[in-house]
């Protein structure tokens, strides 16, 4: 391999099916245990001076002091590349750190040092980006992050630099809207006006309102089994 004198001319390297992928700092190459054959790098796994690290699923992550985060899928070589850090803050920063998780859902968790964390849904191809200012994520004290994990709950745990931990809980449906009588412009009643629940040993469910009624509904409240005034 041209250029390459010593080992920070080799800063990564990765797996990829039968192949290995070697970045250098100016080129990438694969190389083919099988045949001993050695090769360019087609364009997408091109990442002159990619540093390396890896996602709890054992895919890789590649990083060049650009600000871009590429993904690399170890089976098949995909690979989906992240703008997460623009040219300022990387130059303010002496290196930069990522820690990657794909969690339960099928969404990358991604931590940057200096800019937050996004996730990534790998479903929708939705990318959101959180910092410490930001009010959906006040819980982030720093942007300084520097681990990830998802614990058995699916809860994400994020620690940063100075500040301690995140604990972030995971809610996939926040409430349901239940109404025992349809709604209407007629409120005179309080029909909808729920005074009582009560829960049966069988999970079925009592339900009293302030217009005098009583229902009983299964535990899902998908279906009425009763009502009395």
């Amino acid at each position: 391999m041209p250029n390459v004198c010593s080992g920070y001319d080799l800063p990564g390297n990765a797996a990829i099916g039968n192949q290995w992928l070697i970045f250098t700092g100016d080129a990438s190459f694969v190389f083919l245990p099988a045949t001993g054959e050695l090769s360019r790098a087609p364009a997408s796994w091109n990442i002159p001076g990619a540093e390396i690290i890896t996602d709890n699923c054992g895919n890789y992550c590649a990083y060049n002091k650009t600000g871009h985060l590429y993904y690399i899928q170890a089976k098949t070589g995909e690979v989906m590349s992240f703008r997460l850090m623009p040219e300022e803050k990387v130059q303010l920063i002496d290196k930069e750190r990522y820690h990657v998780v794909r969690d339960s859902r099928g969404i990358l968790w991604i931590s940057t040092y200096g800019n937050g964390f996004y996730t990534y849904d790998l479903h929708t191809g939705h990318l959101s980006h959180f910092k410490a200012d930001d009010t959906r994520s006040s819980v982030l004290l720093s942007d300084e992050l520097l681990y990830m994990m998802e614990d058995r709950s699916g809860s994400i745990w994020i620690g940063a630099d100075h500040t301690g931990v995140s604990h972030l809980k995971m809610v996939d449906k926040i409430s349901d809207l239940f109404y025992p009588e349809p709604q209407g412009e007629d409120k005179s009643l309080y029909k909808n006006n729920v005074r009582t629940l009560a829960s049966l040993s069988d999970g079925d469910i009592y339900m009293a309102t302030r217009n005098g009624k009583v229902y009983l509904y299964d535990s899902t409240f998908s279906q009425k089994k009763y009502e009395k005034e």
